[in-house]
């Protein structure tokens, strides 16, 4: 569900992520439905961008600040296109963003004091017919549901921040098993086996790093896909804990998201009186 209280909404689709490559569905539109990007974006990974040793041990633990993000290059584009929208939309052009996302948000709230305040032309693009005087007291509150609004997503955002940091180390691993697979499917195709290929020395070498490669990325697949699900099983519902036990939330984190709204829509009903 789109969030209605933001200027920027940016949302992205994994089309295919492997280890090897990456390519992801991105679309960017301000709260007037200007479209910002509409793009696919992808790039390769090189074998120098995952560490030469993944094998972690108390010894030599994981260090996620020496950790080189293999498809930083796809996400500064990413970023660098945004920006660039952003130079070309004068002052004016940001300030109606901004203009157009409070009311947007307001309607939200109370669609019966400020859905008059938009229209959408003949764009399609959601325009301002008036604004609340700036001492407007129903456009303070709804300011303050919007910051209480976006506390909600920040710690949301911490607790997968936290996921994160807990998952990074399984998933660098997994990914770089999934390169040295892809890597060496590439290799086999190109240098079929002969039959000469076990009578050699260099030949039974070569099987046996193929397999120990292979039982590796078993257990480090197994590991990574163990992860994912303790998250589902057990972050997950954790997720905003404190919320929870204040408000009552519960279910999945859209549904929390939902529960969310429907109890800021409630609280502005209250301290507006129902107006």
């Amino acid at each position: 569900e789109a969030d209605p209280s933001v200027d920027l909404l940016i949302q992205g689709r994994i089309l295919r992520s492997n280890g090897t490559e990456l390519a992801v569905q991105i679309n960017a539109a301000d709260s007037s439905g200007r479209n910002w990007i509409s793009a696919v974006y992808g790039d390769e990974a090189v074998r120098s961008d995952y560490p030469k040793d993944i094998r972690f041990t108390p010894s030599r633990p994981f260090v996620p600040s020496e950790h080189q993000e293999p498809y930083q290059d796809l996400y500064e584009k990413i970023g660098n296109d945004l920006v660039t929208v952003r130079s070309n939309l004068s002052a004016s052009d940001l300030q109606t963003i901004r203009d157009v996302s409070t009311l947007v948000y307001a309607n939200d709230l109370s669609p019966e004091s400020f859905g008059h305040m938009l229209t959408t032309n003949d764009k399609g693009l959601l325009e301002v017919i008036s604004l609340p005087a700036d001492n407007d007291p129903m456009l303070a509150r709804v300011e303050d549901m919007r910051v209480r609004h976006h506390v909600f997503i920040d710690t949301v955002d911490e607790y997968y921040g936290a996921l994160h940091d807990e998952m990074v180390q399984a998933y660098i691993m997994w990914r770089r098993h999934s390169f040295d697979q892809k890597e060496q499917l590439v290799s086999r195709e190109e240098q079929p086996l002969n039959q000469d290929f076990f009578s050699s020395s260099s030949g039974y070498l070569t099987f046996t790093q193929r397999y120990n490669r292979y039982r590796w990325s078993k257990i480090y697949r197994q590991e990574f896909q163990e992860l994912a699900a303790g998250f589902n099983q057990e972050l997950a519902p954790a997720i905003l804990k404190l919320n929870e036990q204040v408000h009552g939330l519960s279910g999945t984190m859209a549904e929390q998201y939902i529960q969310w709204r429907r109890i800021l829509r409630r609280l502005f009903e209250l301290e507006t009186g129902g107006v």
